[in-house]
């Protein structure tokens, strides 16, 4: 650790350096995210070779990364065609970021309950603003994929419903989270892997689901290249449908279990 920090001062800092600051349970944390663990990441690694060489912090990052972020929603709700391709790039750009901050983190040994803080915030925001963003850029250039839509529910949908289901899937992902954190501060002896929506590492069929799903509706999994590529070849009315209802599977399964915990430890049923 020494060594890395040397080098780091004296300017001949490796990517390798940065690499290794990886540590190996944060390894393991994120093996189930495919798209991060085996490209997001290691991306990752060379722009934070290049942050640390122009001295900025974890902190910094994070701002970067919200900014950046915040940028992309805004293009892919306002933009037009090339607009919103550039909107989702910035999107898949900010997910790098997310990387970024607990790289430097890790590698310069400033994690913080500050930076903890608002690296939560940046993920938080992206949740609340992306699928209505794209829902209202969705609204404002209907795009022949609406009409598929509408065709394979034998109804006569109006186009606003892009947006209510896009506000809809922003607030049924955000939803099991704020749940997850009362229940944790409600019972804060319950650490049980199984409960935890962020646990990857549990046994089983659900589990097994779980990954798969989180994969698919996860930032950290297959959302960005599946936003870049509903945006490039014009799918985004079909992106809303099928997170709005991914969405709402992962609030009714994930609520319902916290639901269900909570009720077995106040009835002293589980004993952690």
């Amino acid at each position: 650790m020494q060594n890395r920090r040397t080098r780091a001062q004296k300017g001949s800092m490796r990517i390798k350096d940065v690499r290794d600051a990886y540590a190996s349970r944060k390894k393991r944390e994120d093996r189930g995210d495919l798209w991060l663990y085996y490209v997001v990441r290691r991306i990752s690694f060379y722009l934070t070779w290049m942050f640390l060489q122009l001295g900025i912090s974890a902190n910094q990052a994070t701002y970067i990364s919200m900014a950046i972020g915040a940028a992309g929603c805004g293009l892919m709700a306002f933009g037009d065609y090339g607009v919103r391709i550039t909107g989702a790039l910035l999107v898949s750009f900010w997910i790098v970021l997310d990387c970024v901050d607990g790289n430097i983190a890790r590698f310069k040994k400033t994690s913080s309950n500050y930076g903890e803080l608002i690296d939560a915030l940046s993920g938080y925001m992206m949740n609340g603003l992306l699928f209505l963003s794209v829902g209202i850029g969705a609204f404002i250039h209907i795009e022949s994929s609406f009409g598929l839509i509408t065709r394979f529910f034998y109804i006569d949908l109006n186009e606003s419903i892009l947006i209510i289901l896009g506000a809809w899937a922003s607030l049924a992902i955000i939803f099991p989270r704020l749940i997850y954190h009362k229940f944790m501060n409600a019972f804060p002896e319950a650490q049980s892997a199984e409960i935890k929506p962020g646990a990857k590492h549990s046994k089983g069929l659900y589990h097994f689901g779980y990954r798969m799903v989180h994969n698919i509706t996860s930032f950290s999994g297959f959302l960005t290249p599946i936003l870049l590529l509903a945006t490039i070849f014009r799918l985004l009315s079909i992106f809303v449908f099928f997170y709005a209802l991914m969405n709402t599977g992962v609030l009714i399964i994930t609520t319902g279990r916290i639901i269900l915990k909570g009720h077995r430890l106040s009835e002293g049923v589980d004993k952690l």
